[in-house]
């Protein structure tokens, strides 16, 4: 029987994005603007934790439907962050939920990122979190030597999903959960 899992909350940038943590997968469960603020949280995240570690991490960001396409700050800073710390990361995963045009719009600019950032990491946009369960554990395992399963993906994705739709943090949520 496989044991709970649970996505430690290291960060968030209101009104856009909240930042979990699992052994060495990061999870960014987005629910607002990709702006540069959320961008210069994310920044902050990685500089704590790549502050004298030499540990290899994997990123997979939560993209809702019709969530704001990142704007041109946004974007010059996920592109520094990518270079940045290319040798401190090993996949990133990218959901972009729903479809049509807002979709396509997204994978554009997702994909434009890609395309100027020539880096050594795997790197791959899907439509939904389970593709990212099917390719992710053996490519964070071969890439950082820490086992994360398919299953425990699963449940940290639908933790992060829960953390798109709340009005306050999720540990706000965990302490008046407990107090009932």
């Amino acid at each position: 029987m496989e044991q709970p899992v649970h996505l430690e909350l290291i960060g968030e940038h209101p009104g856009s994005v909240r930042i979990g943590r699992f052994k060495n997968l990061i999870i960014g469960a987005w629910f607002g603007p990709p702006n540069d603020g959320a961008v210069r949280t994310l920044l902050s995240i990685m500089k704590t934790l790549h502050r004298g570690s030499a540990e290899v991490r994997s990123y997979v960001h939560l993209l809702p439907d019709q969530v704001p396409l990142p704007d041109a700050k946004a974007r010059e800073g996920l592109s520094y962050l990518m270079n940045h710390y290319e040798q401190h990361i090993a996949c990133v995963g990218v959901v972009i939920a729903g479809t049509g045009f807002w979709a396509s719009a997204m994978r554009s600019a997702v994909g434009g990122l890609r395309i100027l950032v020539r880096t050594p990491f795997d790197f791959r946009m899907e439509s939904s979190a389970e593709d990212v369960s099917s390719w992710l554990p053996d490519s964070h395992a071969k890439r950082t030597g820490v086992r994360i399963t398919a299953h425990e993906l699963r449940e940290l994705f639908a933790e992060a999903r829960s953390w798109q739709t709340m009005n306050h943090t999720p540990s706000e949520h965990m302490s008046a959960t407990r107090a009932r």
